[in-house]
This record gives structure tokens, C-alpha cells and sequence, in this order.
């Protein structure tokens, strides 16, 4: 990587980092706070790996493995963008199906969808889980949209 020494250049490699972003047709979101680790983000990371690798899709999808996604008890999450598709509890086993019904088909997997523990009903999207409704997320709130391990993740975010 070249040095980025003025402001200039700082816009252009944005500009260039974020035409990149905007190329994939998908975002795969998989929870990697310590919640997500302990509970097997790492294999559920590998596997989608080896498996976009294997599809030959690596120029579709872009993989992030963020930071907590404040739902401890229902991780590792994975999140499918642009349709905000939610499967809490991911395991490595459930991803072939996740590839080629969600990724491919775009449907939903019913028995791998969030179950609300007071109504009995099926969630498919982040944004229709009662938990999260009181949650206001100050300091973590775009956490979904960065790989804290990926500098370009970050100053395409904040710069």
C-alpha cells in the first residue's frame, strides 16, 4: 500500500475503496464479538469462506466479520445484505443451505429463523426482533457495516 500523504489522496483512495464496496451484489455479516467468537464465529467464517471461494463468488460477495452485534445469546449471527435476511445461531452445517437457498434463491429458511420467545413467532430480519426495539446503539451503532479488521471498512465509513 501506497502512503497516503494529503487529504487528496486520502478522497481518491476512498473514492476507489467505496466503487469496490458498491461492486458486490451481497454482503454476508457474520457477529465476531466475543459472544460470536465463543460461539463459533470463526468456523462459521471459514466455512463461508471456503464456500464463496468454491462457488466461484468472491467477486459478488463481500464477507465482514464484525464486531458484537448486542444479541449474546443468539450468536454467531449471520446477516445476507441487501435483504436484511437474519439467521441467529448460525453453524457451519447450515451454511450450504443458507448458499443455496438464501444467497441463491433469495428465500428464507424458516427453521433457522429467529423464534421470538414471547409471541412463538418467526423473525426473518434484524429489524423485526422485539429485543432490539429499546436498543440505542450510540457507540456501537454501525458495527453491522464494519470489519474491524479491515482498514477500508473504516475509512469508507468515517472519512
Amino acid at each position: 500500500m501506497t502512503k497516503i500523504n494529503t487529504i487528496s489522496a486520502l478522497k481518491n483512495y476512498k473514492s476507489n475503496i467505496t466503487d469496490i464496496a458498491n461492486s458486490f451484489k451481497k454482503t454476508l455479516v457474520i457477529s465476531g464479538g466475543t459472544c460470536g467468537k465463543a460461539g463459533g464465529t470463526d468456523a462459521v467464517a471459514a466455512k463461508a469462506e471456503k464456500l464463496i471461494k468454491k462457488l466461484k463468488l468472491s467477486d459478488q460477495i463481500e464477507l465482514k466479520v464484525t464486531g458484537c452485534l448486542g444479541f449474546c445469546e443468539q450468536e454467531p449471527i449471520m446477516i445476507i445484505e441487501p435483504e436484511g435476511m437474519m439467521y441467529p445461531k448460525v453453524k457451519p452445517e447450515n451454511l450450504e443451505e443458507i448458499f443455496k437457498r438464501s444467497i441463491d434463491k433469495k428465500e428464507f429458511i424458516n427453521e433457522l429463523l429467529y423464534i421470538d420467545p414471547v409471541s412463538k413467532e418467526t423473525k426473518k430480519k434484524r429489524k423485526d426482533i422485539p429485543f432490539y426495539d429499546k436498543q440505542m446503539p450510540l457507540i456501537l451503532g454501525n458495527n453491522i457495516n464494519i470489519n474491524p479488521n479491515s482498514i477500508n471498512h473504516i475509512v469508507e465509513l468515517i472519512i
